[in-house]
């Protein structure tokens, strides 16, 4: 899933224009502008870069999930040592207010009851009258006939719970290792034979080179057997000469010789 084509595509479809979701979501226009051209290095920290893409995600009406899954893929998982940014209060600010509720019922209910109170304490007070026996009828004053007031209990206040982020787990690492006597030429690539290089030389007897596997890493291989290569914990088989070898996080993907 690409995420700034998706961005800038539920954005189109909605007729909206960047100005106007920045005033919605309260994210700068270049900050939104970065999400859909995948310019993640123009935020001002990568932590940043998630909270602005959910809030983003969910103001469009897509599902953020999909998105945070592939940018975590882009730019790896946090660090234990990084902060994560709180932007509980920012979501808040573009949620569509709740409609207040409605008390008209609990009012019309309090004022039948009243009534009805009422109604009782003038029948019992009009019925003492018509009786001789009784003080009312005699012109006594003896006696309480004050009318009961109804209490209308307060409704309790329901505080909403914030929702704990959750940290996904970290990639493997991949470990590239030059075995006795020579080592090897290697090459390694981000994704694919098309991406960045990420190194290119040889990798002597005895030296090491680690690489993230948040996406995957493509080594062209001079002599299998001088290299080791560990995904995590786990030994990977490799060429018994030159090749060309993708590595994702579930170990060794393809091999195929080198074009």
């Amino acid at each position: 899933m690409a995420i700034g084509s998706t961005l800038r595509d539920a954005r189109h479809r909605l007729g909206l224009d960047l100005p106007e979701c920045e005033s919605a979501t309260r994210i700068r226009g270049r900050y939104l502008a970065a999400l859909e051209d995948e310019r993640f290095e123009l935020l001002p920290e990568r932590t940043y870069a998630r909270g602005f893409l959910q809030q983003y995600a969910q103001y469009l009406g897509l599902d953020a999930e999909p998105l945070l899954r592939e940018l975590n893929d882009v730019l790896g998982p946090l660090e234990p040592d990084e902060p994560a940014t709180d932007l509980t209060r920012r979501r808040a600010s573009v949620t569509p207010p709740r409609r207040p509720r409605d008390r008209r019922g609990v009012w019309r209910t309090a004022l039948l009851l009243v009534g009805g109170l009422a109604a009782v304490a003038v029948a019992i007070y009009l019925g003492g009258r018509s009786d001789p026996e009784s003080p009312a009828f005699n012109g006594s004053t003896t006696g309480d006939l004050t009318t009961p007031t109804a209490t209308v209990p307060d409704e309790p206040v329901v505080t909403p719970s914030t929702p704990q982020p959750v940290t996904p787990a970290a990639p493997p690492r991949l470990s590239l290792a030059g075995r006795p006597p020579d080592g090897s030429w290697i090459q390694v690539r981000r994704r694919n034979a098309g991406g960045a290089i990420l190194f290119e030389g040889t990798l002597a007897a005895g030296a090491t080179r680690t690489y993230s596997l948040a996406t995957p890493v493509w080594v062209r291989l001079g002599w299998g057997p001088g290299i080791r290569a560990t995904v995590g914990t786990r030994v990977q088989a490799l060429p018994e000469g030159t090749g060309d070898v993708v590595f994702t996080r579930q170990g060794r993907r393809a091999v195929s010789p080198p074009g």
